[in-house]
């Protein structure tokens, strides 16, 4: 093999649809990324362009159900399998079409493959044609024995129809997405953990749709997560919850959890630098007194600067060091006239071994008729480091 000459839109150049497919479509699509494209370095990832919600190319039953399913209109790429180095197709569906699927066994199970299939003339065989074909597996005893039936070259594969023992209509529990995506070069390709690649380019960024996280391909060829992924968490991922109301206390000095500065469901294991911003005004007879409780065995080691709680001027304040989230909370100041003040936090929060909710807690000082706020606008931001 050699450089192909002349290269795609030469002036007065002659060049076959071979390069036009090469230069124009393989060149701009992904690296395939998988060891069975391995000895041809510049086919592409066989698959369908992704779209809103992956709605496009997607097989589905009928509205009524009956021997057939439903493939809507999308786009999907084919690389050339009769010859090595020959380029990928573009195959377009401009429609939702009906696809029969053929009788079942009264008896046996199968598994029917819909596939996108380019036929090429130059490479095999006399056909010129793109299809969307149904690839019939072979009958066993059971569904967990059925097996796809062989794929044929140049296809990518869409779907499987589960055919089971007789069945009078395909419905959706009988249709499994088998699609594989593909993007231009650079782009985010939408893969599943089970899917992903074995071989990805230096740099290539995968989103893993099964479990919602990123991964990428370093220059050794190893993936190795974007933004890791526990629980509902991620590493690098920033939670914040704002009140989006005032909130009123008079007359208490036990600790009330505030309804909106919380986080549930945070997991065992995972570490968060904690940043806060709370507004509040509280007369100077009751101050408020702030504090935190966790899942148990949940450590929070926090500090928080305001308004001094043993004064009654505006200008006296106070940085209240290194408490933990059992030790007694922190009292900061009010203003004899009630305006508004603020408290800034910093801490890292540590959950161990139990899973669970983070929450903020504060209550008047002193119990007093005039009210301590939490005022809106007040945030609390978790930003994930283990």
């Amino acid at each position: 093999m050699a450089a192909i000459s002349p290269p795609a839109f030469q002036q007065a150049g002659s060049y076959s649809a071979r390069v036009d497919r090469l230069s124009v479509l393989s060149a701009m699509l992904q690296y395939p990324g998988t060891s069975g494209r391995a000895t041809s370095p510049i086919s592409i990832a066989d698959g369908v362009k992704p779209s809103y919600q992956n709605s496009r190319l997607k097989v589905a039953a009928q509205s009524t159900p009956n021997m057939s399913v439903q493939l809507t209109s999308g786009w999907a790429y084919v690389q050339n399998d009769d010859v090595a180095a020959y380029g990928a197709y573009v195959v377009v569906n401009d429609g939702t079409i009906s696809i029969p699927i053929g009788a079942s066994s009264g008896s046996q199970y199968r598994i029917d493959t819909i596939v996108a299939q380019v036929l090429d003339a130059e490479t095999l065989g006399t056909a010129n044609s793109a299809s969307f074909e149904v690839v019939s597996g072979p009958y066993a005893a059971s569904r967990a024995a059925a097996q796809r039936g062989t794929i044929p070259p140049n296809a990518a594969i869409i779907a499987d129809v589960y055919v089971d023992a007789g069945v009078s209509s395909i419905t959706n529990t009988l249709i499994s997405d088998a699609r594989s995506y593909t993007v231009a070069s650079g782009g985010i390709q939408p893969v599943t953990s089970t899917t992903d690649l074995d071989n990805g380019h230096p740099g290539q960024v995968r989103y893993r749709t099964d479990t919602d996280t990123f991964v990428y391909t370093n220059l050794a060829g190893t993936t190795i997560p974007l933004l890791q992924s526990q629980g509902a968490a991620t590493f690098g991922q920033i939670t914040v919850r704002r009140k989006t109301a005032d909130r009123s206390l008079s007359n208490t000095s036990g600790l009330q959890d505030d309804n909106d500065l919380l986080f549930a469901s945070l997991p065992a294991g995972a570490v968060y630098i904690v940043e806060g911003f709370l507004i509040y005004s509280a007369d100077s007879n009751a101050d408020i007194r702030i504090g935190f409780a966790g899942p148990t065995s949940a450590t929070f080691s926090w500090n928080i600067s305001g308004q001094d709680g043993s004064q009654t001027g505006s200008t006296a304040p106070i940085i209240l060091d290194c408490q933990d989230i059992t030790s007694t909370a922190y009292t900061l100041g009010g203003r004899g006239a009630g305006g508004k003040l603020v408290g800034k936090l910093d801490g890292l929060l540590t959950i161990s071994a139990t899973s669970g909710t983070f929450k903020c807690q504060w209550a008047q000082q002193t119990a007093n008729a005039a009210s301590t706020v939490m005022h809106a606008g007040s945030y609390i931001r978790l930003t994930r480091v283990a």
